[in-house]
Parts: C-alpha cells; structure tokens; sequence
C-alpha cells in the first residue's frame, strides 16, 4: 500500500506534487484510532567548534615550537661531576693511624690488650718473672739485715730457724705487692671485653667510612644510569605537558529525530483541503455538477479517492 506524505492537486484534481512510501503494515495502524506509521527518520547534524583566544594563540604557537626544540635536543643532561665528595686529607690520615693501631702489635691498643692478658694471668706472679725478682730482692734487703743480727747475737747464725725466720720476713713483706698484683689481676679481668673490642671497633671504623664512600659513588652511579633510561619517558611526558591544555577544541555531534505522522489523516486532510479549495472555486456543488455528464461521483461534489 502506498502512503502520501505529500500531494499537491490543481482544480481539475490532477496530481501535481507528491511524496509517498510503500506501507505493508496492518490497516488498522495507520487508520482511524490515533495509528501512527514512523517515517523513515531523519538525522540532524550540529558541529561545534571551539577555539582558543585569538591574542593567546601566537603565544601558544610559539610554547609549542619551544617544546618540541626541548623535546628534540639533548637536554636536559645529568651532572657531568661526581656528586660525592670524597675523603678529605685529614680523615684519610686518620684512617691509616687506626688501621696501624688495629693490626700492629706494638701500637699502644694492642700492648694494652697484651698487659691485661699478662696480669690476668698471673704474670708478674711467677718467680722468674723480672718484675717479681725485682719487687722480691727490694723486700729481701729490707728484712734480711735485722733477722740475720738477731740470729748472730744469739749464736745461730745460718741454723734452720735462721733460715725459717728469714722465709717468714720475706714472705710477709711480700704479701702487699702480692695483694697489690691479685687486685690487679682482677682490674683485669674486668676490662678484658671492652678491650677486646678495641682493635675491631678500629677496624670497623676505617671499613664503615669506605663502605659509605663506596655506597654513595655507587647510588651516583645508578642515578646517573637511571636519569639516562628514563629521560627519553621524562623528556615525552614534558613535551606532551607543553603542548595539552584546554586550548580548544572542535566536535561534531549527531543526532536522530524520528518523526511520527498519521499518513492516511494526512492525506485525508489534505484531500479535504483541495476539496474545500474546490469549494471555493466552482461553488457548492463542485465541478461535477457543472458538468453532470462526467464520469466520476456525479452530484456527490467529492473526489473519488479509492
């Protein structure tokens, strides 16, 4: 079934003008009864286009040749230098005396450490030792002169209780400096797990400055090697920073209006106005009754549509 959207008659009702599609639905949609028929749709386009401020874009022209010359050279470069500072004279001298007194045995840490190993073993105990010999001869000078005159004036002389006696003076003048070296024989004792540390904490000393040293050139190292590997990332990231920005920007929308008719209203209605239009023209009763012998709907004044 066709279906007018458009048609334009004259007044001797030939078709003039006319715009029409087929129609294979049911009847009773695009009748009576408020039936609508969807016209193909239509779509409408709307473009939209936004620009910068005319005085801002000879600026923006040029932020954006500059971000490219930056982006295309060789900049920016890492610190051509060391960034670590090294060892100065005077810590370097230092280094060396500490390392001198932690591996030689003769410097004054390790001759300490030895003593207080002598004492808290006794050393100076032993009756060989030199120190002992000495400490014994002085006491031996002291008493032996009064205990040999007291023996001589009674007659015995060299007797085994002469040679007792003299034991016992000597044995008791000893007893301080005895004493006096178990007390330091103790001194010792105490003192034997801070000196023990003495040379490795020198020694951990010189190797935790070097170590240190070493850390910071190698963390410089992998700074620079890191700065190398990223700046192509970083130099991109900056370029593209340069040059974005809400400057402006142009679109193009879309959008479908479907239109709904009634074509058969339509057509009815403008059936009814060419009618009218008749009307007007040739009077009440139409073209037809003017000429009674035509053919088609004789004296009904309305158009056969069918």
């Amino acid at each position: 079934m066709k279906i007018y959207t458009r048609l334009v008659l004259d007044q001797d009702s030939n078709v003039l003008e006319q715009e029409s599609y087929e129609y294979d639905g049911p009847v009773a949609e695009c009748g009576g009864g408020g039936g609508r028929t969807s016209a193909p749709p239509q779509q409408q386009v709307t473009s939209t286009a936004t620009n910068p401020w005319g005085p801002q874009q000879p600026y923006l022209e040029k932020g954006f040749k500059a971000a490219e010359e930056q982006f295309l050279s060789d900049r920016p470069k890492y610190f051509p230098g060391s960034t670590v500072v090294p060892f100065q004279p005077e810590e370097t001298a230092a280094m060396d005396i500490k390392r001198a007194q932690a591996t030689s045995p003769y410097s004054l840490p390790n001759l300490a450490t030895a003593h207080v190993a002598q004492t808290m073993g006794g050393e100076y105990l032993r009756a060989d030792n030199p120190v002992y010999q000495q400490a014994l001869q002085g006491v031996t000078g002291a008493v032996r002169p009064t205990i040999d005159t007291q023996f001589a004036q009674s007659g015995r002389f060299g007797s085994p209780i002469h040679a007792e006696a003299l034991g016992r003076g000597i044995t008791a003048g000893m007893m301080p400096y005895t004493m006096a070296e178990r007390g330091r024989q103790f001194a010792a004792a105490q003192k034997v797990p801070q000196m023990s540390q003495m040379s490795p904490e020198l020694l951990a000393d010189v190797g935790g400055a070097q170590r240190a040293m070493k850390t910071a050139e190698l963390g410089e190292a992998m700074q620079r090697h890191a700065f190398e590997e990223n700046l192509p990332q970083a130099k991109l990231a900056q370029y593209m920073a340069g040059v974005g920005g809400p400057y402006g920007s142009a679109g193009i929308t879309t959008r479908t209006t479907p239109q709904t008719v009634n074509p058969l209203a339509s057509w009815l209605g403008m059936a009814a106005t060419a009618a009218s239009v008749g009307k007007d023209i040739w009077g009440t009763g139409g073209p037809y009754e003017r000429n009674p012998g035509g053919s088609k709907g004789l004296g009904t004044g309305t158009p056969d549509i069918s």
